[in-house]
C-alpha cells in the first residue's frame, strides 16, 4: 500500500510542485513576452493536472467507502463487488494513461519551450 502511494499520490504531489516552482522561475529569465506567456501557461497547466489526477482518486475512496455499503443494499453483495471493481480498474486504467501523459508528454512539451525560449 505504500508503494502505491509514493507511487500514485506523492511521486505527483511532489513533482507537480517541482514543476509549477521551475516554470516561475524560467518565467522569469525569459526576456520575451512570448517566452513568460508560454511558461505561465506551462505553471497552470500543471496545477490543473493536479485536479484532473486526484478527483478519480477522492472518487474511488468515496465509491468504496459510501457507495459500496449503499450498492450492497440496493443490488446484494456480488453485484456490488463486480461494479465497484470494474469502476475500480477503469480508474486506475485512467491513472495510469494519464501519469504517463504527465510524465513523458509534458515534459517534452516544456523542454521545446525551455529550448525556443531560453537563452
Amino acid at each position: 500500500m505504500r508503494r502505491l502511494y509514493d507511487k500514485y499520490i506523492l511521486q505527483m504531489w511532489l513533482l507537480t510542485k517541482r514543476d509549477v516552482k521551475e516554470c516561475k522561475e524560467l518565467a522569469e529569465q525569459t526576456s520575451s513576452k512570448t517566452g513568460k506567456m508560454y511558461f505561465r501557461g506551462l505553471k497552470m497547466q500543471s496545477m490543473m493536472f493536479l485536479l484532473v489526477y486526484f478527483f478519480p482518486l477522492v472518487w474511488l475512496m468515496f465509491a468504496w467507502i459510501v457507495g459500496f455499503p449503499l450498492l450492497i443494499l440496493e443490488e446484494g453483495f456480488v453485484m456490488a463487488l463486480v461494479l465497484l471493481s470494474v469502476s475500480t480498474i477503469m480508474m486506475l486504467l485512467f491513472l495510469t494513461i494519464v501519469r504517463a501523459g504527465r510524465i513523458h508528454l509534458y515534459s517534452k512539451v516544456k523542454q521545446n519551450v525551455i529550448d525556443k525560449y531560453i537563452d
